[in-house]
């Protein structure tokens, strides 16, 4: 089996195991946009595109069978690539691993090229008009604060929104906190490749945030 074959293969699995999820932000086509901005990175950075692709497209399969807070979809998603990848002797076992490390650790912690290409990808379809979409549809109807204690809108007083998005070092309840948060996300990408991508993406984010901001505090 080639490289080509055993990629549309990888591919066939991943569309398989997402396609029990409810159509949302974490779907087959932001594994799609993620392969894509790996492979860019990847290039530019003169990495192994054929361990980048695999990276990519295996990154979320987990999530078809997350259970937070007890089983987190990175975690079971590089078992699920692991036996995967083994079982159909797709790669060598020491691809296996590089492939799963970065599966297991994209989203958090980790060390080495192919972590950080697949983190940075990930990233970059957080960021710009594509993340402002996202955060939007999986929280729409929260453009403000919520009560943490309860699920009752809180109206934010005027000038509260800057206040709360200083403090802020987590993703947050409202679309103004997680686009806040994913700007954040900038200050973390490690290649200079996507560093260049990003720039303008999180600049646009800004902008969006400052004028969200002006409209929500309009009396």
């Amino acid at each position: 089996m080639n490289k080509k074959q055993i990629i549309k293969k990888t591919e066939e699995y991943v569309k398989k195991c997402m396609k029990t999820l409810p159509p949302n932000v974490h779907d087959f086509k932001h594994v799609d946009r993620v392969r894509k901005w790996a492979i860019k990175i990847a290039r530019t950075e003169k990495r192994d595109i054929f361990l980048t692709e695999m990276s990519a497209l295996l990154h979320d399969v987990g999530r078809s069978k997350e259970n937070p807070p007890k089983i987190l979809h990175a975690d079971i998603g590089a078992k699920m690539a692991y036996q995967f990848l083994i079982k159909n002797k797709l790669v060598s076992k020491k691809e296996a691993e590089q492939i799963t490390y970065a599966v297991a650790c994209h989203g958090r912690g980790g060390k080495g090229w192919l972590v950080e290409i697949t983190q940075d990808a990930d990233k970059l379809d957080g960021l710009g008009a594509m993340g402002i979409m996202r955060v939007s549809q999986g929280q729409y109807e929260l453009p403000e604060y919520i009560n943490p204690k309860g699920r009752e809108k809180n109206k934010w007083k005027k000038g509260e929104a800057a206040e709360i998005l200083k403090k802020q070092k987590h993703v947050g309840l409202s679309v103004l906190e997680s686009i806040n948060f994913q700007i954040i996300w900038y200050n973390n990408i490690h290649t200079k490749s996507a560093k260049k991508i990003a720039k303008p993406l999180m600049e646009f984010m800004k902008e969006f945030r400052k004028l969200l901001i002006k409209q929500i505090d309009i009396k």
